[in-house]
C-alpha cells in the first residue's frame, strides 16, 4: 500500500449523495420560485455563514423575500439537513478499511455552523478521527490560508502522505497547491484504486 498518512473527505458530492438538493425539493414543496431562491446561496450573507460570521437563521428571516418562510427557522433547517441526509455507504466501507488500518480520517468541508453540527452529531457521530469546517477556520477551501490551517494541525504528516477528495476541481486545485496529495473525486472505485485499498 501507498504511504497513505491521512484522508480527507468533502462532504456534499462525495460522503453524502442526495438525488436532489434541498433548494429544489423545498422549492416545489412550498410554490417557491427555484429561480429566487437559488441566488441566495451566491450572496455574501450566505458566504459569510460558511466562514462563521453570520448566522444561517438570522439570514433566512433576513432573506425571507426568496425563503417565504415564516415560521421558526430551525425547523426549516431540520427540514433542510435531513432532506440532504443521504450517505454514501459504500465509500464508508472504505473509510471503515482505513480505520482498520489505523489511517486518520477526517472531513474537509464548507459548511456553515448549524449544518456543521448535524454533520458531525448526525450524519457521522464518531466517524472520524476530526474535521476542518471553513465556519471553524474562516476561510472557504479554495483559499490557502485554510489549507495551511490543515497542515499545521497535521503536521505530524508530510502534505505528500496527506489524501485528499473532493468534487469540485477549484478545492482540488487549492490543496494541491499547499502540496496535498488531492483528487477529484469521481467513484468508490477510483478512490479505492488510488489509495490501493
Amino acid at each position: 500500500m501507498k504511504n497513505v498518512q491521512s484522508v480527507l473527505f468533502d462532504v456534499d458530492g462525495v460522503l453524502a449523495l442526495p438525488p436532489r438538493l434541498f433548494s429544489e425539493i423545498y422549492s416545489q414543496k412550498y410554490g417557491v420560485d427555484l429561480n429566487k431562491l437559488t441566488p441566495f446561496y451566491k450572496t455574501d450573507d450566505f458566504n459569510d455563514a460558511v466562514l462563521g460570521k453570520a448566522d444561517l437563521k438570522q439570514l433566512i428571516v433576513k432573506h425571507s423575500d426568496k425563503w417565504h418562510w415564516h415560521k421558526d427557522p430551525q425547523l426549516l433547517l431540520d427540514m433542510w439537513f435531513e432532506g440532504e441526509h443521504i450517505l454514501n455507504n459504500d465509500l464508508l466501507k472504505s473509510i471503515q478499511k482505513l480505520k482498520a488500518l489505523k489511517i486518520p480520517v477526517y472531513l474537509a468541508t464548507q459548511q456553515e455552523k448549524y449544518r456543521a453540527k448535524y454533520i458531525r452529531e448526525v450524519m457521522f457521530p464518531g466517524e472520524f478521527d476530526g474535521d476542518f469546517i471553513t465556519s471553524t477556520i474562516g476561510y472557504t477551501k479554495e483559499q490557502p490560508e485554510y489549507w495551511k490551517y490543515i497542515l499545521h494541525t497535521l503536521d505530524r504528516f508530510k502534505p505528500e502522505d496527506i489524501y485528499f477528495f473532493d468534487d469540485t476541481q477549484s478545492c482540488v486545485d487549492a490543496a494541491k497547491q499547499a502540496g496535498i496529495n488531492s483528487h477529484l473525486y469521481t467513484s468508490v472505485k477510483q478512490l479505492n484504486s488510488i489509495l490501493e485499498l
